[in-house]
């Protein structure tokens, strides 16, 4: 996604090449933190990062969460992009399915049906209710077999 260190919008013919060329954006977003000490600068990537991501999701678009951040993980840019305004669902949509389909495009992995590997999580409260409940794993599965914490 564009517009980490200078605000930079999507035209809406890029938009229109991405979903037709099946394209999935990855956010990389949170690498924007770098501009805090510019207030007005960092409000106005906020702004455009909010605006790209909004007509992307909103055209369809796949949109996964990664992180170019050497010293983060996507958790971190998970929760920038809550910080944007990003619903919990759809961020656990981009953060799950559309993450391991992007990361794995060979496996059958990132959703919960008949034929997919049998790895995932058991978290301890609903993410859809608050996003940091993906912090309270109480079990972890991988290719089913419980693994040890």
């Amino acid at each position: 996604l564009p517009g980490f260190d200078a605000p930079s919008l999507l035209s809406d013919a890029d938009i229109e090449a991405a979903k037709a060329a099946g394209v999935t954006v990855v956010t990389t977003a949170a690498l924007a933190n770098r501009r805090k000490q510019s207030p007005e600068l960092f409000a106005r990537i906020q702004e455009a990062q909010r605006s790209n991501l909004s007509r992307l999701i909103a055209a369809g678009v796949s949109v996964a969460i990664g992180s170019d951040n050497y010293d983060d993980t996507s958790v971190g840019e998970a929760l920038y992009l809550k910080e944007l305004g990003i619903d919990n669902r759809t961020l656990l949509r981009m953060w799950t399915e559309n993450g391991a389909r992007t990361a794995f495009p060979g496996r059958r992995i990132g959703a919960l049906r008949e034929g997919y590997e049998a790895s995932f999580l058991v978290l301890a409260a609903n993410p859809l209710d608050d996003i940091a409940n993906v912090g309270r794993i109480v079990l972890a599965v991988k290719e089913g077999v419980v693994l040890r914490r």
